[in-house]
């Protein structure tokens, strides 16, 4: 798993991307986008997601939690 933990992604371009397996806890991915990216199996634990894009990701397995879920 590649380990992105704390990392500083604010409006970061992931759109199209494998990041498949990422730990994104305690990131910061405030207006980041994850347009079209495959982010199976990835952990979104204590992650800043507000106003971040997963229209039309893949998310199987993905983790989000305590309600921090994207808003689309």
């Amino acid at each position: 798993m590649a380990s992105f933990v704390g990392a500083r992604f604010q409006g970061a371009d992931f759109s199209h991307c494998n990041v498949k397996t990422c730990d994104f806890t305690g990131a910061n991915l405030a207006a980041a986008s994850f347009y079209g990216s495959a982010i199976d199996g990835s952990v979104f634990d204590g992650a800043d997601l507000s106003d971040a894009n997963f229209e039309g990701a893949s998310a199987y397995g993905y983790v989000f939690r305590n309600g921090e879920l994207p808003s689309h």
